[in-house]
């Protein structure tokens, strides 16, 4: 009968922060071997996000939500393991086909870039040479960015248009779709001075979307990084002095 330990192969998921979400790791033995003995398996906790601010945020048996988890049976039964510093061990029964950790994740309230979590996973068992394997799992940020909106200045005729960016700041790509809201302001009027319509862009000007309502919503989709809005100025005959038009956004 073989006792070699199999090889690892760990893979890690992806979720985004919010709601009941559970970073995950697979630990698959090559081929689905079944190990020929018990075994123990040590893990290593790395990567950008950081263990009890991203993710496992508390190690007491008191709160087992935000605890790691580790099954032996494919998920059916998961127990509670705290960790010390970044490492753990758990034991490993023979005839076992792999190993899954899940954790937490935390729904901060910053926009950050996406951080990842990884997994170095050895197994072990005495008279046996050792296998390792590491994977990578994905926290996505949920978080919106801020906005900053800066509009344009023209003269009435000649098919002019009033315009504005809708800047999210920092160039920050949108992480989640999102449903913006427009309302116009100013000492100009809507119908007397410029379109009852507006037109919006979330692909930087190349397709826009005309909207009619006094106070248009529209959905941005996630990976934009702003929105582009217009509307024509109407020429009157009138004197009169310059006029404002107020562009407020609302992205949620």
């Amino acid at each position: 009968l073989d006792n070699d330990l199999p090889a690892l192969n760990v893979t890690g998921n992806s979720v985004r922060e919010g709601g009941d979400q559970y970073l995950t790791w697979n630990v698959g033995f090559a081929g689905g071997t079944a190990l020929p003995a018990n075994g123990t398996m040590t893990f290593t906790l790395g990567g950008s996000a950081t263990r009890g601010v991203d993710y496992a945020m508390d190690t007491s048996d008191t709160d087992r939500a935000a605890d790691l988890f580790y099954s032996t049976d494919g998920g059916t039964t998961w127990r509670n393991v705290d960790v010390a510093g970044s490492s753990f061990s758990v034991s490993v029964p023979a005839g076992a086909t792999g190993v899954r950790i899940r954790s937490s994740v935390a729904n901060d309230g910053g926009v950050e870039s996406d951080e990842t979590a990884t997994l170095s996973a050895t197994l072990s068992s005495p008279g046996r040479v050792s296998t390792s394997d590491s994977g990578s799992a994905t926290i996505l940020d949920n978080d919106l960015p801020a906005l900053n909106v800066t509009g344009n200045s023209v003269r009435e005729g000649d098919d002019q248009y009033l315009s504005w960016d809708v800047n999210f700041a920092g160039g920050t790509a949108l992480p989640v779709a999102g449903t913006m809201k427009l309302v116009l302001g100013g000492s100009a009027s809507r119908a007397t001075d410029y379109q009852q319509w507006v037109e919006v862009s979330t692909d930087g000007g190349t397709n826009w979307s005309r909207l009619s309502s006094a106070e248009p919503t529209f959905t941005v989709p996630a990976g934009a990084t702003g929105v582009k809005v217009r509307t024509q100025v109407l020429d009157e005959s009138a004197v009169e002095s310059g006029e404002t038009t107020t562009l407020s956004a609302t992205l949620s």
